[in-house]
């Protein structure tokens, strides 16, 4: 809808990573990204047993079963598929994530556009809370639009180039460190690389 009107901003927008944190499978087909493809599961499994992807878009993916968990497997199992990365010359491997526990998905927080941390999305036990809609969408920083799409000269949404706003989803635990495992440095941790630089100052959004 945002689309009809923005279209060079929502064009840009559809070949970012934002839409596609959280992606529902179709009657069977893998989600449709700009410039990657997942065209695989977790060993065991078919695209008829998962009813969402995280990710896909440029880095990994994992998968949800139709109970609403991320698949994790047994003690062996390899459930999370890293994509090719031809800078760092690693990836188009699956690895192993919480291997041997259960995981509800407890990520729309930051996935979704619209969460309450009440319910189960589509009464699916290992979803912790409901959304209006998956993925990162405009509302989700730009608040409801409805109001402004039938009255735009008097409904303005909300727009907040404060690198705070970013930092809400771009962060892990404080700003103060920058955490790192295997000699990376952990994801969403933006934030904090850019608390603890000399573009500080600067906001996200100058360069992005």
């Amino acid at each position: 809808t945002c689309g009809e009107c923005h279209t060079a901003i929502y064009d840009v927008f559809m070949k970012s990573g934002h839409p596609y944190k959280l992606n529902r499978v179709v009657d069977g087909q893998p989600p449709v990204y700009p410039f990657t493809e997942v065209l695989e599961v977790p060993e065991g499994y078919t695209w008829d047993d998962i009813s969402y992807v995280i990710g896909g878009y440029n880095w990994k993916a994992r998968f949800i079963d139709h109970d609403g968990f991320i698949i994790t497997g047994d003690a062996d199992a390899t459930t999370q598929y890293n994509l090719y990365n031809e800078e760092l010359e690693m990836g188009d491997n699956w690895v192993a994530y919480h291997a041997g526990e259960e995981k509800p998905y407890d990520c729309g927080t930051c996935h979704t556009t619209g969460y309450s941390i009440s319910g189960n999305q589509n009464d699916m036990p290992g979803m912790i809370g409901t959304w209006a809609e998956d993925g990162i969408q405009c509302e989700e920083c730009h608040g409801p639009g409805s109001l402004h799409v039938n009255n735009p000269y008097s409904f303005r949404p909300l727009i907040d180039r404060d690198s705070e706003a970013c930092g809400a989803c771009h962060v892990r635990g404080g700003s103060e460190a920058v955490n790192a495992s295997g000699d990376f440095i952990q994801h969403h941790e933006q934030y904090e690389e850019l608390f603890q630089s000399k573009h500080v100052v600067i906001d996200c959004v100058k360069c992005h």
